[in-house]
């Protein structure tokens, strides 16, 4: 099943701007390989950490977290995420702290 992800930048410490775009991917492609899509799609250059996580809202303190630490990034599918509990959003979050590209991205879904 090909899932398309809405994506919408929330806030980048060098975004010159505001940015959205639609990213299409197989339902069972895992979290990490979807980190890949996104970084070759924004040509990042993959060399800091990364996480995934469901929340509320992106500085909620009540949070699912998915990432390289816990596993969670491998194993995950895209597809076994949707539906999201009422209210709740996937956030993608790269190169966080004080570094130079803090950008995080909420996922929408429709199959």
């Amino acid at each position: 099943m090909i899932i398309s992800l809405k994506m919408k930048l929330l806030r980048g410490a060098y975004a010159s701007g505001d940015w959205e775009g639609v990213l299409q991917m197989d339902g069972s492609s895992t979290l990490e390989q979807l980190h890949f899509a996104i970084q070759d799609g924004l040509k990042f250059d993959n060399d800091h950490m990364y996480e995934f996580f469901t929340a509320r809202g992106e500085r909620s303190r009540e949070r699912v977290s998915f990432d390289d630490e816990n596993g969670g990034a491998y194993d995950r599918t895209i597809a076994s995420l949707f539906p999201l509990p009422k209210n709740h959003h996937l956030y993608y979050l790269f190169d966080y702290g004080a570094t130079i590209f803090s950008t995080t991205v909420t996922i929408g879904c429709s199959a």
